[in-house]
C-alpha cells in the first residue's frame, strides 16, 4: 500500500493541475477519479523489479531468446 503522505502529494498535484486547466469546480467533481489515480501512481511507483527483470535490460529477454534460437538451430 502506498504511503498516505505520498498519495496526498500526488492527489494535490493532480487537483492543482485540473483546477488550472478546467477550473476549481470541475476539479472538485473529478476528485474521486484523481484519488484512484493517485493511489495507482503510488502503487506503481513503489513496485520494484530486480535488475535483470527490468524491461530496459535487454539481456533479460533478448539474450535468453537468442540463446534459445541458437540452441534450436544447432539441434537441426
Amino acid at each position: 500500500m502506498a504511503d498516505n503522505h505520498e498519495k496526498v502529494e500526488v492527489l494535490n498535484r493532480l487537483l492543482v493541475a485540473a483546477s488550472e486547466k478546467w477550473g476549481e469546480e470541475e476539479a472538485k467533481n473529478m476528485k474521486s477519479a484523481f484519488e484512484l489515480a493517485a493511489e495507482a501512481f503510488c502503487t506503481v511507483e513503489a513496485f520494484t523489479l530486480k535488475p535483470m527483470e527490468e524491461p530496459a535490460q535487454q539481456r533479460s529477454f533478448f539474450h535468453q531468446e537468442r540463446k534459445r534460437y541458437e540452441h534450436e538451430k544447432d539441434e537441426k
